[in-house]
């Protein structure tokens, strides 16, 4: 039996994209322990957001550090998603 090539790309584009999300989450979380780790959260200034994060405020990389991706790592681990996404990451 051969494989339908369409079927075939969209499985390996999901595991792609899989692995893709995996390591923005790793990532995510090692930036999280190294913002801790320097305290980076409190020692951020308004002068430390120029050229393209100049619409950004220390609130704003909080948020994501310090309370979105905690929230979604925890999701995802109490949820069991994690067995299902490394199930399939390539």
């Amino acid at each position: 039996m051969t494989a339908n090539p369409v079927r075939s790309n969209h499985i390996s584009r999901v595991r792609a994209a899989t692995t893709e999300l995996i390591d923005a989450i790793d990532k995510l979380v090692a930036l999280k322990k190294e913002s801790d780790a320097l305290d980076l959260l409190n020692a951020f200034t308004a002068e430390d957001f120029v050229g393209e994060n100049a619409y950004l405020s220390a609130a704003d990389i909080v948020a994501i550090t310090g309370t979105s991706m905690p929230a979604i790592n925890t999701f995802i681990a109490n949820n069991f998603h994690y067995t299902n996404l490394y199930k399939v990451r390539t």
